[in-house]
């Protein structure tokens, strides 16, 4: 598999090179990701000279305070980037830009066309622009990213509709706080209809152990990944991967109580990646470890 990374374009010579030159610490690479990218780096410094990315980037700074200078679209900016503090870079906007210290940061690249459809989402028209921001305080845009690196890192555990979740998130966000056009969000009441919401869970419970993928749940409602979220949440007071997580830890439950395999076994089978990323969502739903759980059956 040919590896994905974030691309810069040369403004001079129209080339095309990886925006960050060393081996990213966690990428996104191997996932099946469409629409976006997640990098995490620890770098010495960096330097840029007129370029631009072809996706928007978003920044978020995670250990030391950098120093970084330079312009984007042909604004100047020489500041200090602490811990947690975001940037967002916008697509095709022309940079250059230094740092000659070393830093540690998670980056999110995402396609100008699925930031469009999520813009769209929330009442956005035409063509939409975002504002260049560097290191800035947003509590929320920073989670959002982590979350998305945590996914990355451990292999995509709950399945893409969580990271796909998130990454939708993540453009709403940017859509409604850093565009030039801020949209109005659309009001949704009710939730999902009876007939959608029995056919969402249908969908669940009969492919709770494969990857369920947002847009494909969403198809089944007939209604857009970032629409049907919303509508789902208010249904059942879950987001979707909340939802299929608790499915896949109550038929656990089941296995665990009526059968006689490992937990691990038990683990695979309903969709986990592995034995600990089971027991921590089991434990948080049923305040205790598979294993506890096991022994107080036996103890009945």
């Amino acid at each position: 598999m040919t590896e994905n990374r974030e691309l810069l374009v040369d403004v001079k010579t129209g080339q095309s090179r990886v925006a960050i030159p060393h081996r990213p610490v966690v990428s996104s690479s191997k996932m099946t990701w469409r629409g976006f990218h997640h990098e995490r780096h620890a770098i010495p410094g960096f330097a840029a000279d007129g370029v631009y990315h072809l996706n928007h980037v978003v920044v978020v700074q995670l250990k030391g305070t950098a120093k970084v200078e330079g312009t984007v679209s042909g604004l100047r900016f020489d500041k200090e980037v602490r811990p947690q503090q975001v940037s967002l870079i916008p697509a095709y906007a022309v940079i250059s830009a230094r740092c000659g210290q070393c830093q540690e940061f998670a980056m999110i690249s995402i396609e100008p066309r699925f930031l469009a459809r999520a813009a769209h989402e929330v009442g956005g028209v035409g063509q939409l622009e975002l504002t260049p921001t560097i290191a800035v305080d947003d509590p929320l845009l920073a989670s959002l990213v982590m979350g998305l690196d945590h996914e990355a890192e451990s292999g995509c555990p709950v399945g893409n509709g969580y990271a796909e979740s998130l990454a939708s998130m993540v453009a709403v966000h940017l859509a409604t706080k850093y565009s030039t056009q801020v949209p109005r969000l659309r009001e949704s009441t009710g939730g999902l209809s009876r007939r959608q919401l029995a056919q969402a869970l249908d969908f669940v419970h009969a492919n709770f152990a494969k990857d369920v993928p947002l847009t494909a749940l969403a198809s089944v409602a007939g209604l857009s990944p970032f629409h049907f979220a919303r509508l789902f949440k208010q249904s059942t007071g879950l987001a979707p991967h909340q939802y299929l997580i608790r499915v896949r830890v109550e038929h656990a439950r089941g296995l665990l109580v009526h059968g006689n395999e490992s937990i691990t076994s038990v683990a695979i089978q309903v969709g986990f990646c592995d034995q600990s990323h089971f027991s921590t969502h089991f434990k948080r739903i049923y305040g205790v470890t598979p294993r506890v759980f096991i022994q107080q059956i036996a103890q009945r």
